[in-house]
């Protein structure tokens, strides 16, 4: 995600997510919000409500993020999720991540 994501981004996510839960048994998200500077909180609520919903299918989630503000929003997203995040500040260890995940 990248600049302001507005309210209505987060039933498109929520949207889409629960698509990839239908159709999945096991799912790692990855969240690039390096160049996200603002959102509405709509779409953190949605994003995370859905994944509590799916946690037994929810596998890992991995975030990166620059900005401060949306740093404290994967947080509470995290308490939400029993602590299952795994936040990033680097590209490289992100990146690291994906390839971790896709090489299983």
């Amino acid at each position: 995600m990248t600049g302001n994501v507005e309210q209505p981004a987060g039933r498109v996510i929520e949207v889409a997510l629960e698509s990839v839960f239908r159709s999945s048994q096991g799912v790692h998200t990855f969240w690039d919000l390096r160049d996200l500077v603002s959102y509405h909180s709509d779409v953190r609520v949605c994003s995370t409500n859905v994944m509590v919903a799916h946690r037994k299918l929810l596998r890992s989630v991995h975030a990166l993020t620059t900005s401060k503000i949306v740093a404290m929003g994967v947080s509470v997203a995290n308490l939400a999720l029993g602590g299952i995040v795994t936040h990033y500040k680097s590209a490289q260890e992100f990146e690291r991540a994906v390839r971790a995940v896709l090489s299983r």
